[in-house]
């Protein structure tokens, strides 16, 4: 039965009906607005929380450079436990700087599968340091395998940023600090031009060339592929006078390496007829008011160039000992068995501390394992080089070529640390299927 207020007075029956309706949509607006504010502060929080990882993952980038280019000096020397005096200060805090901004850029992502050859220069790391238990010498074993374990843990943040999807911020942080610390040894090489050959910040000669020659690819990849006119023209300028620098070391493993890093990379870019017409407009121009304007800095590297390649090499095949090294590094790589004589057992068995080769090096301190795994890694790294179409890959694939051949001649395996670097981010990333984006520089 209809109510008879509602028949009788239509008017206010209306109005009941809406006030009704009305306070029965309150709640909803209310949940409604509450959800909105929900989802506004949870998409503020999520956008917070993404900047904070890539920040952390740039910052990871940033300290892996300086890791990888700073001299093994450090304020330790005088102290009477040899872990301390060989371990570098610089080293350490930026491998722990490294790996802490890694994991807080990985707390808050999703994660992504990490190609399993990446485990491969960890693996290697981590086999040479454990020879040490086994070593001749102990004690001198225990100081190395400090460095190398600082080695692995940089390692492991490459594996981190990867499968935390923030390869690309990672590789964008490593850039810039290769820009920059690059540059910076490049200002100290060029006030200490007119005294012989480069050696600046408790790194010799060939350790500078590998370092200015890396700082020269990362200029060659900006002066063809940059996005921005002015980065091109001003790395057009600046690319030779690092060349200039990297020969003023004279380091011949150094000036090999960079001719053959940069003949792969200007072979991958394959830059179009313009651009290379640009780019070696700039160049010629930058030499030519270099060589007008500085006579006795040009000269000073010609005189280098002279007596390292011109006398000493092709002259009087001077080759600073090497095949006395290698030599030695053979015998002792076919006495070292299975796992190796351990970490420092070249050392212990002559007067050089390493054999200047790292297949000579990891035959010897670890043996028929390690040279396997060796031989891998740098043999999947190939491959990637060759599948890779991406722009940064290629400069990523130049870093490691350069550092693979400095390697054959010069230093140890904490020494050639950033080859080890590269090919990690490299096996990572390389593949097609790997997680990695063009760089926005």
């Amino acid at each position: 039965m209809p109510d008879p207020l509602l028949a009788r007075r239509p008017f206010d029956g209306s109005c009941s009906l809406c006030f009704q309706a009305a306070l029965m949509s309150l709640p909803a607006r209310r949940e409604s607005a509450g959800r909105r504010s929900v989802v506004g502060m949870s998409t503020s929080w999520r956008v917070r929380m993404r900047r904070r990882d890539r920040a952390s993952a740039v910052v990871s980038g940033v300290a892996t450079a300086v890791y990888a280019f700073v001299g093994r000096w450090n304020p330790f020397e005088d102290d009477p436990d040899p872990i301390f005096r060989t371990l570098s200060r610089p080293m350490l805090v930026m491998a722990l700087l490294a790996f802490g901004s890694a994991v807080l850029a990985a707390s808050g992502q999703e994660k992504t599968p990490v190609v399993r050859t990446a485990w491969l220069p960890p693996l290697l790391v981590a086999w040479v340091a454990l020879s040490g238990i086994w070593a001749i010498q102990p004690r001198l074993a225990h100081a190395r395998a400090s460095e190398l374990v600082l080695l692995l843990l940089v390692l492991l943040t490459v594996v981190i940023c990867v499968w935390s999807g923030r390869s690309s911020d990672f590789f964008q942080g490593l850039f810039v600090g290769v820009l920059l610390l690059g540059s910076i040894l490049a200002l100290f090489g060029l006030l200490a031009l007119g005294g012989g050959r480069l050696a600046v910040l408790g790194g010799g000669p060939n350790t500078l060339g590998r370092h200015l020659g890396t700082l020269l690819m990362g200029l060659v990849y900006l002066a063809l592929r940059s996005k921005r006119k002015t980065y091109r023209v001003w790395a057009g300028v600046f690319a030779p006078i690092v060349g200039l620098l990297v020969l003023a070391t004279g380091s011949r493993g150094a000036i090999v390496a960079s001719l053959l890093a940069g003949m792969v990379l200007v072979v991958k870019l394959r830059p179009s007829a313009r651009t290379a017409l640009v780019a070696i407009t700039v160049v010629g121009v930058a030499v030519f008011l270099i060589w007008s304007y500085a006579p006795a800095s040009t000269a000073s590297v010609v005189d280098v160039y002279d007596d390292r390649i011109v006398d000493r090499t092709f002259e009087n095949l001077y080759l600073s000992q090497r095949d006395v090294l290698f030599t030695s590094g053979l015998e002792c790589a076919r006495t070292s068995g299975l796992i190796g004589l351990g970490t420092t057992s070249f050392a212990s068995m002559s007067r050089w501390p390493y054999p200047h080769n790292v297949f000579l090096e990891v035959g010897c301190e670890a043996g028929v394992a390690g040279l396997v795994v060796l031989v891998l890694t740098i043999g999947t790294a190939g491959v990637a080089i060759f599948r890779s179409s991406r722009p940064s890959s290629m400069l990523l694939s130049s870093w490691f070529i350069l550092a693979l051949v400095g390697a054959q001649v010069s230093g140890d395996i904490v020494d050639n640390r950033a080859m080890f670097v590269y090919a990690t981010l490299l096996l990572a990333i390389g593949q097609p299927h790997g997680e990695f984006h063009q760089s926005t520089f």
